[in-house]
């Protein structure tokens, strides 16, 4: 039997531009004496390499970082509550190989 060619018409392709309103918000509150950083978003997607930090201010000093890799959750830092605290959200906005991770959204500082 010879092999059969079959002719399956043109491809085609397509691309879709879409737009949308999406929210992400970031909480640092008191839970039993300790710090927790609450997260959520209702994007359809994950921000690139999205962590959570818990910073002194004013210093900014990085104290605590957790990967933020679902929508919404939370996280206790196991630092005690007090003044000088702030809760940050940081991803990376575009492309991988072009843009660094930068903050999307902070607290303000603990009183």
């Amino acid at each position: 039997m010879a092999d059969q060619i079959m002719d399956v018409g043109e491809v085609s392709t397509a691309t879709v531009n879409a737009t949308g309103t999406w929210s992400w918000s970031v909480s640092l509150s008191n839970l039993r004496g300790n710090c927790v950083i609450s997260w959520s978003s209702d994007a359809p997607f994950r921000a690139q390499q999205s962590q959570v930090q818990l910073i002194e201010m004013p210093s900014g000093n990085v104290v605590a970082t957790a990967w933020a890799t679902d929508q919404a959750g939370s996280w206790d830092t196991g630092k005690s509550y007090g003044p000088g605290w702030a809760a940050r959200y940081i991803a990376q906005i575009g492309a991988l190989d072009q843009n660094p991770v930068q903050t999307v959204l902070q607290t303000s500082t603990s009183e």
